[in-house]
């Protein structure tokens, strides 16, 4: 069979007609997007290689832990041995400080007062001397008292009661200071002759004292654990139970 260029042209354009109507066509508007290139696959992570872990045995933790109430016991100990003597030396700076505060003005020097002027008198004549009466013995009884011994004891209610036993009778006077937590207990015109400091531990609300002497008598300086108040004072006479005696009782507020 001969074929004409012109049907050769004819049989090629159908060819691609019928190839072109096999395939549908989607209309894109704007233009067929691009291509994606294609996804690369993800790296395998390295192996994370296992970490040997310690195993504590019981009697290791066991030996530890004894060891651990061991130590802490001992600091225990230790803190309970200073302590009473933390506590004296703290009552002792704030017996200063109270002191300080009371008197200031013993800090300053006295002045001394301009001597008055002496007066040229003629001179009289001077009276016989009197005789002077003797000393009874009434008169030496009025000797100043003297504190033999301090007590200190619980009472009912919760009340604290210190007692001060002397060689005569007294009469006592008290301050409180609730915020330096400080009793002074004044006893004019009597000597100290009992303990001068003392720390307590069982009491309630007495953590210390000490005691003072100078030309106008004693004074007894206690130490609080808390605020207090003065519930009642009194002052005994020797019976069967002791002698010459006086007591203030304290209570909580």
């Amino acid at each position: 069979m001969i074929f004409y260029p012109r049907t050769v042209l004819c049989l090629s354009t159908a060819a691609l007609l019928l190839s072109g109507c096999g395939q549908p066509q989607t209309s894109w508007p704007g233009g067929a997007p691009p291509q994606q290139a294609a996804t690369e696959s993800p790296m395998m992570a390295a192996p994370i290689e296992p970490v040997e872990s310690a195993v504590m045995t019981d009697s290791v933790a066991v030996d530890r832990l004894a060891s651990l109430e061991s130590q802490v016991a001992g600091l225990r100990n230790d803190m309970n041995t200073v302590r009473p003597r933390l506590d004296a030396l703290e009552g002792r700076f704030k017996q200063l400080s109270f002191n300080l505060d009371r008197s200031p003005q013993s800090l300053q020097p006295a002045k001394k007062a301009a001597a008055p002027a002496v007066k040229k008198k003629a001179p009289v004549a001077k009276p016989a001397p009197k005789a002077t009466p003797p000393v009874t013995a009434e008169k030496k009884s009025t000797a100043s008292a003297k504190v033999n011994r301090v007590r200190i004891g619980d009472q009912s209610g919760g009340k604290v009661r210190i007692v001060l036993d002397t060689s005569a009778p007294v009469k006592i006077s008290h301050d409180i200071d609730n915020q330096e937590k400080i009793l002074v207990i004044e006893v004019p015109k009597a000597g100290w002759g009992a303990e001068t400091t003392r720390t307590l531990q069982n009491s309630p609300l007495i953590a210390s004292y000490q005691a003072e002497n100078d030309a106008n008598g004693s004074r007894l300086i206690v130490q609080l654990k808390k605020e207090a108040e003065v519930a009642a004072t009194a002052q005994v006479d020797p019976d069967k139970t002791g002698g010459y005696r006086s007591y203030l009782d304290l209570r909580g507020k």
